[in-house]
């Protein structure tokens, strides 16, 4: 399998869920939510993303969790 294919099948693997799902809330991470992650904000603005099945997602600076993290956002 070509670099290019795996590289697909890792997107389609840990982030395929996603589609589909539709966003119900989104709001800032809590006092006590950012201290559970073990995280020192530092000025970045720590948030949460809710789907209406219960599922959620929470932007991280890396896959280790080291801290808060963005989405980029592009208009059509």
């Amino acid at each position: 399998m070509s670099t290019a294919n795996q590289e697909k099948a890792y997107i389609e693997k840990e982030y395929g869920w996603m589609v589909g799902k539709t966003v119900e809330q989104v709001r800032m991470l809590t006092p006590t939510e950012v201290e559970d992650m073990g995280w020192y904000t530092g000025g970045e603005v720590p948030f949460v993303v809710f789907f209406t099945d219960g599922t959620y997602i929470i932007p991280m600076r890396d896959e280790e969790g080291n801290g808060p993290g963005a989405l980029l956002h592009q208009g059509r």
